[in-house]
């Protein structure tokens, strides 16, 4: 698979090696039936990229991708996802400014609150819940009476054992939406785990 050739090129000759590697059997090769040139590979070699701590690396592929394929909405939407996941995973400031670039580039109907929201769970996947609760934070400021992006932020902290910033937001959530069963829950599993010593390592 082209994706595979494309990981062995990178460990021997990082991303310039990759790039080049990939231009050359792009122009040798499409339209033939010998490696996948379409829109996902590039995205696919990207993630890989990206889980092993490259984000740069990653940007670049998606980059290109985007380059060989200016009409693709996935390519678009993937970088404009690892453009913000970037952005908020150094800092909010960084995360703001990622996120009005991005949504000049590609516009309001794909760099929206839900792409944001998209961004934190990648985040949170990757173990950087600081990042993903930047973005979170990001979102309810954009969207302040979304119970939505508020129960989302909850959740954040409580991954992150935060939880009088979890009980603050939950309760947001119930100032807007009284009735709202989940966030009544939440509050409830809060007042229990937080009283729950840490498990000894």
């Amino acid at each position: 698979m082209l994706q595979d050739v494309l990981a062995t090129s990178y460990e021997s000759g990082g991303i310039d090696s990759t790039v080049s590697r990939y231009n050359a059997l792009r122009k040798r090769y499409y339209g033939r039936s010998a490696y996948d040139f379409g829109d996902g590979t590039l995205i696919d070699a990207a993630n890989t990229l990206n889980r092993q701590g490259h984000p740069d690396d990653a940007l670049r592929l998606l980059d290109l991708n985007l380059e060989m394929n200016p009409t693709s909405m996935f390519a678009k939407h993937s970088l404009a996802m690892a453009t913000v996941a970037k952005g908020f995973n150094a800092s909010p400031e960084a995360g703001a400014a990622a996120y009005a670039e991005a949504k000049t580039k590609f516009g309001d109907q794909m760099v929206n609150a839900e792409l944001v929201s998209d961004v934190s769970h990648q985040l949170m996947s990757s173990q950087s819940n600081a990042g993903a609760i930047a973005a979170l934070k990001f979102n309810v400021a954009e969207n302040p009476k979304s119970t939505d992006a508020l129960a989302a932020l909850g959740e954040a902290y409580v991954a992150s054992s935060d939880w009088k910033n979890a009980t603050a937001t939950y309760k947001k959530v119930l100032a807007i939406d009284p009735a709202n069963e989940n966030a009544k829950k939440a509050l409830d599993d809060i007042k229990v785990k937080s009283k729950q010593k840490p498990a000894k390592k």
